[in-house]
């Protein structure tokens, strides 16, 4: 009997969700009434200046079409029941427009449509004019920015590898490319370090007046002016016009390591003082769309897996020499796994293993007060490797005390630091 009411409570716990209790109020919809002449309605905008209600319409290709006509723009005034009328001209390009958003400027509207084209989606500005809409301008060319030369090349190489047409910003205008809206435009590729707002001269700078057609910008770490403004300033002048995406894994430490006071502009009043961090926090809370930093995809299994050594002893060679001892026998571990089994790996992308040597200088500089001979830390290295392939027998020793515990690589509690390191 329990179960028998349980499962009928549950019934009716399952209909009363599904709305079979509820009853629809009347809402007037009676008054509703259909205009002719749209087809494939999308969007619509009420605009004061026009008096109309202005409506997006996409023509709905049937089973097997392969040629889809052309959308277009319609308009009807709501206190009327004339028929909607098409408000947008016969253009050149396909025109399959969307989403529209209404700009109600002093010298009339401008209407902004999302365009999806076949080959790829454009911003369509129109202008009112003689009760009707004309085409002004389209924007196509996506803007990539990066901060530096080495990952503009990559980022090209990326492009192409998915089939996407890119090419830096000095090929593309010498080709005349940036002048082009259509679909083949290709993704144009700067380093943000050539942006300047005061162009003198032939050099290899770039104007941000050169970028306002652009209806896309795409920046990489664009945030590094955080602190003196100065690339905000410019990355804010590219995009003025256009729908800018950032990336960055450090939106967090961006926002914490700012510092000093900004004057942010009110619509009514003078300038307010505020905070770089309250500003920066403010501006992006509003606008990250996922969040997804280091310590996420390293959860996740991405990025880096690295280990810091704390290890309690002097800066000598012999402890140099302990700890390049230590990365190369992990080198040469991860080298033997990679060698066992390399077909295995590659269904994970993992490639053969690299061991980088990350130094602080290259002049050279003094180790300690006392010492009269400076080294830089690539003739460090290259002393190491000289020493490691001239005695055999003494690394050999060394090796066997590094796997068992006797040697300098010692935390302040005399714990080994390489214990459980090497199997």
């Amino acid at each position: 009997a329990l179960a028998l009411a349980a499962l009928v409570a549950h019934g009716g716990k399952l209909l009363f969700d599904a709305g079979v209790f509820w009853r629809a109020p009347n809402r007037g919809f009676e008054a509703c009434a259909e205009r002719a002449r749209i087809t494939g309605a999308e969007d619509m905008e009420w605009s004061p200046g026009i008096g109309q209600i202005i409506v997006s319409a996409d023509f709905r290709p049937a089973a097997g079409e392969v040629v889809t006509p052309s959308g277009a723009i319609y308009g009807f005034d709501p206190s009327s029941k004339a028929p909607a009328s098409r408000l947008s001209p016969e253009l050149p390009f396909p025109f399959h427009p969307h989403g529209i958003a209404l700009w109600e400027t002093a010298a009339g509207p401008r209407l902004f449509v999302i365009n999806h084209r076949p080959e790829m989606s454009t911003i369509e500005i129109f202008s009112w004019s003689e009760q009707r809409f004309r085409h002004e301008e389209t924007l196509a060319d996506p803007l990539l920015i990066t901060p530096n030369e080495s990952l503009s090349r990559q980022h090209i190489d990326e492009f192409r590898k998915s089939g996407i047409l890119a090419t830096r910003y000095e090929d593309a205008n010498a080709g005349g490319l940036l002048a082009s809206a259509s679909g083949t435009a290709p993704v144009i590729v700067l380093e943000i370090t050539k942006l300047t707002d005061k162009k003198r001269g032939s050099g290899q700078s770039v104007s941000v007046a050169e970028f306002e057609a652009f209806g896309l910008v795409l920046v990489d770490e664009g945030h590094r002016g955080a602190s003196g403004d100065e690339w905000r300033k410019l990355r804010g002048a590219v995009g003025k016009n256009a729908l800018t995406l950032e990336y960055s894994a450090t939106f967090g430490q961006i926002v914490n390591g700012a510092t000093g006071n900004t004057k942010v502009p009110q619509l009514y009043g003078p300038d307010k003082t505020v905070s770089k961090k309250a500003m920066l926090l403010s501006e992006y809370a509003a606008a990250i769309l996922f969040d997804f930093s280091y310590p996420h995809f390293y959860t996740d299994g991405y990025g880096k897996d690295y280990a810091i050594l704390n290890a309690d002893a002097d800066d000598t060679n012999d402890t140099s020499d302990w700890i390049l001892l230590a990365n190369l026998l992990s080198y040469y571990e991860q080298s033997i796994a990679y060698a066992a089994d390399p077909n295995a790996l590659r269904a994970y992308n993992i490639e053969r293993p690299l061991w980088i040597l990350v130094g602080n200088s290259v002049t050279g500089g003094k180790a300690s007060r006392e010492e009269e001979v400076t080294l830089s830390d690539v003739q460090t290295v290259v002393g190491f490797f000289a020493r490691f392939l001239a005695g055999r027998a003494t690394w050999e020793q060394r090796i066997q005390a590094a796997l068992g515990g006797d040697h300098a690589l010692k935390d302040g509690n005399g714990r080994d630091l390489l214990a459980h390191r090497f199997s």
